[in-house]
């Protein structure tokens, strides 16, 4: 079996990380990860934090923190991104 990429995971004390890198070329990327930024901010950071803060419920109002996904759609979220990047390295539909 001829391998194209590897794929690497830093599950960091601090903060966790994934990178592709393609290895006939030896172009390697990290992979952005969607993540809440703060109240009421989602967006894309090449690191992850390793933590988990849970706040107090009566830290922030109600709707402070809206999630952009369904709980049980957070797998098919994860499979349409696997997709995506399986898709990118294969070339495949």
């Amino acid at each position: 079996m001829d391998h194209r990429f590897s794929l690497g995971i830093d599950l960091g004390t601090s903060n966790s990380a994934i990178a592709l890198s393609e290895v006939d070329s030896e172009q390697t990327d990290v992979i952005e990860l969607t993540q809440v930024l703060g109240p009421n901010r989602i967006g894309e950071k090449p690191t992850l934090p390793s933590a988990l803060y849970i706040p107090h419920p009566d830290e922030f109002p109600e709707g402070t923190f809206p999630f952009p996904w369904q709980t049980a759609g957070v797998a098919a979220r994860s499979l349409a991104i696997s997709r995506a990047i399986m898709a990118r390295w294969f070339q495949i539909a």
